[in-house]
């Protein structure tokens, strides 16, 4: 062979080596046997989070795999899964769903182990393996002593002055307080316009926070006839909607919110 050619040639074969290397990430890798596979192996979500898919690849169609679950998270507690045994799509490719639970508890965050029965290819971030992270976004219920106060009667449309309320513990009772004000000492004089109500129908009672973060209120009075809402103990905020009888031709509601102090 000529100096010429043997310069061609080797050429040649430096220009195809730089177009394969060049394509390697678009090109498809070739497997030796059939598999189906995850693809990626970790997803980080919150408990609030909305639905989510994960998919599973295979290198043919109608190929089958169970799930089996582990971890600490709990299916049905933590989340919920939407089948626990897939089969490969014409596109080459399942999905299955996930939920996460928000359940309203602090119990720290969880893991969701997902494992597929059958194949799983062991090179890159596939594999037989789907870790869910499932952060908590609970937090402990922990009442301030103070609140600041603000609301308005829908019905009217009115707001109520901006006040401060007392939350003293109830002994003996879990997460029970009792209210020196719910709606403030001066509403009724502001809203009749007569200051010879000021510090009267301060609408006191006592607070319960459920397990399940809801509220309800009891008023001291037999016109304050208590309402019902919720606590968000990470802002320590409490919204409340408080029913009344003191006004006996206009039953109006009013909705409060008590914003936490951390005091």
């Amino acid at each position: 062979m000529t100096t010429h050619n043997l310069l061609l040639k080797s050429t040649l074969v430096a220009l195809l080596t730089v177009l394969l290397t060049g394509c390697d990430q678009s090109v498809a890798p070739v497997y030796s046997g059939k598999f189906v596979a995850f693809k990626g192996a970790l997803r980080t979500v919150s408990e609030k989070d909305k639905p989510f898919n994960i998919t599973i690849t295979g290198t043919d169609v109608a190929l089958k795999s169970n799930i089996t679950l582990s971890g600490n998270a709990k299916e049905g507690k933590d989340y919920t899964i939407s089948t626990k045994s897939v089969t490969i799509g014409e596109k080459y490719i399942a999905t299955i769903t996930v939920t996460p639970i928000d359940n309203n508890e602090l119990d720290g965050n969880k893991e969701a182990i997902f494992t597929l029965e059958s194949g799983g290819y062991s090179g890159g971030a596939d594999g037989k393996k789907y870790t869910v992270k499932l952060l908590d976004d609970d937090c402990p219920i922990k009442t301030s002593a103070t609140y600041a106060g603000s609301g308005k009667s829908k019905e009217l449309n009115r707001n109520l002055p901006k006040w401060t309320l007392k939350m003293t513990p109830v002994p003996g009772k879990k997460n029970t307080f009792k209210v020196d004000t719910g709606w403030g000492s001066n509403y009724v004089s502001t809203l009749t316009g007569n200051k010879a109500h000021e510090g009267r129908f301060v609408y006191s009672g006592v607070l319960t926070i459920n397990n399940d973060k809801t509220v309800s209120f009891k008023g001291d009075q037999t016109w304050a006839l208590g309402g019902t809402g919720s606590y968000e103990p990470c802002e320590d905020r409490i919204k409340l909607t408080l029913k009344q009888s003191l006004f006996r031709t206009n039953n109006f509601t009013v909705d409060v919110v008590w914003a936490g102090n951390r005091d």
